[in-house]
């Protein structure tokens, strides 16, 4: 017979944690691009960059675009730039002008 210790079999009882998964810049744009019924090749258009462009960004192959492409995706997209490049709110870690 096996003798399990106490914690272990705590921990295989006890539930498990929820995982949270954070969604990606290329898959947010994606997401965004795909609800507004837009192609690749729309998106380019409408934002000034080549179809490739947006490609790479979706795929995870550029990471994050420039500043001035963020602020073109994020408009033609319906979001805010803060929330297409990061995903969540950003009141958090927006600076405030009490600081004097």
């Amino acid at each position: 017979m096996q003798r399990v210790r106490p914690a272990a079999a705590a921990a295989a009882l006890a539930p498990a944690a929820p995982q949270i998964r954070v969604e990606r810049f290329g898959r947010r744009l994606r997401r965004l691009r795909l609800a507004r019924g837009l192609s690749c090749t729309q998106l380019a258009y409408r934002v000034g960059v080549t179809e490739g462009a947006i490609r790479q960004m979706e795929s995870g192959q550029t990471k994050i675009a420039s500043f001035v492409i963020g602020l073109r995706l994020a408009r033609v997209l319906g979001t805010t730039a803060w929330y297409l490049a990061n995903g969540g709110a950003a009141d958090r870690d927006e600076p405030t002008d009490d600081a004097e």
